[in-house]
C-alpha cells in the first residue's frame, strides 16, 4: 500500500481527479499494513442508515480493526430544540444496533462522546464537529496514514457527487480539520464508497434485521397519539421520513419474493 501525497492548493478542483481515482481503485478488503498490522478504520456513527451501512460493510468485507464512535451532539440540556431531540433519537438507535451488529458480523470497538453546543447561537456543520472528534479518536488509537476514516454518504447527497467542485471543496475542508488537529500533513485517508450506494442499496444490505433499527428523521417529535409524553418518533414530514416507507416496502417485497 502506498501513502498518497495529499498536498492541497487554494483551488479545490485540483484535488478532484486524485480523490476519485483513489476511490475507484480502492478496495475495502485491501491487505494489512507493512509489518502485518491490520488496517484501522473509523466510522463516525450517527445511528442513521448511511453510517450504519458503512459500519456493516467494514465488518462484513474486511478484517480491519473497526472503531465506531457516536457523538451526542447538542445534548442533553435543551430538549425543546429539534437538534437535541434528534441527538436523543439517534442515541436510541445506536443502543438498539450495537448488539445485533456484533451478533450478525463481528466485534468492534464502540465509544461515544458528548458535545453540548446549546449555549451558542451559531455553530459549525455536523460534519465539521464529526471530523474534529474523529481526529481526536484516531490519534488516541494510534492511527497512521495507512488507516482510514469512513464517511457514510449515499448517492442522493449532492455534496458528495464526484467530479463536482462542491465535492472537492467538502473533502478539502474535512482534510484540513484532520490536519489541524493532528498538526501534520500525514493523516488517515478520508474514505468514501465508490460508487456511492443508494439508500435502497443500503437498506437492502442491512436487511430486515438491522435496517428498521436505524433512524432517518431530522426533526423527531415527542409525544403524540400512540406515544408517551416524552417518547420520540419520526416527524413524517421531512424528506428522509417521506422516502422511508418506500424503502421499507421495497425491502419487504424483496424478502417475500
Amino acid at each position: 500500500m502506498e501513502i498518497i501525497n495529499r498536498t492541497e492548493t487554494a483551488d479545490p478542483r485540483s484535488e478532484e481527479g486524485a480523490s476519485d481515482t483513489r476511490e475507484q481503485s480502492s478496495n475495502l478488503g485491501r491487505p494489512a499494513c507493512s509489518g502485518g498490522r491490520k488496517i484501522r478504520s473509523l466510522v463516525m456513527w450517527s445511528g442513521g442508515l448511511d453510517s450504519t451501512y458503512a459500519l456493516a460493510r467494514l465488518l462484513q468485507e474486511t478484517t480491519d480493526e473497526v472503531y465506531a464512535h457516536h457523538i451526542h451532539l447538542n445534548a442533553p440540556r435543551d430538549d425543546a430544540k429539534s437538534r437535541s431531540r434528534r441527538c436523543e433519537f439517534e442515541a436510541q438507535a445506536i443502543s438498539r444496533l450495537v448488539v445485533p451488529l456484533k451478533s450478525r458480523f463481528r466485534s468492534f470497538e464502540y465509544s461515544e462522546s458528548r458535545a453540548d453546543l446549546t449555549a451558542f447561537a451559531c455553530f459549525a456543520r455536523d460534519t465539521t464537529s464529526a471530523m474534529f472528534f474523529a481526529a481526536q479518536l484516531a490519534m488516541s488509537r494510534g492511527f497512521t496514514p495507512f488507516d482510514r476514516i469512513l464517511v457514510g454518504v449515499d448517492d442522493e447527497d449532492p455534496r458528495w457527487r464526484p467530479g463536482t467542485e462542491l465535492y472537492a471543496l467538502r473533502r478539502m475542508l474535512m482534510n484540513r480539520i484532520l490536519r489541524a488537529v493532528w498538526e501534520s500533513e500525514e493523516i488517515p485517508y478520508l474514505y468514501v464508497f465508490y460508487p456511492r450506494p443508494s439508500r435502497a442499496d443500503a437498506f437492502a444490505y442491512l436487511g430486515q434485521e438491522l435496517a428498521p433499527l436505524t433512524v432517518s428523521c431530522r426533526h423527531p417529535e415527542a409525544g403524540g397519539l400512540g406515544f408517551g409524553d416524552h417518547a420520540l418518533h419520526p416527524c413524517n414530514a421531512c424528506a428522509k421520513c417521506r422516502s422511508r416507507p418506500k424503502l421499507e416496502q421495497d425491502a419487504e417485497d424483496e424478502a417475500a419474493a
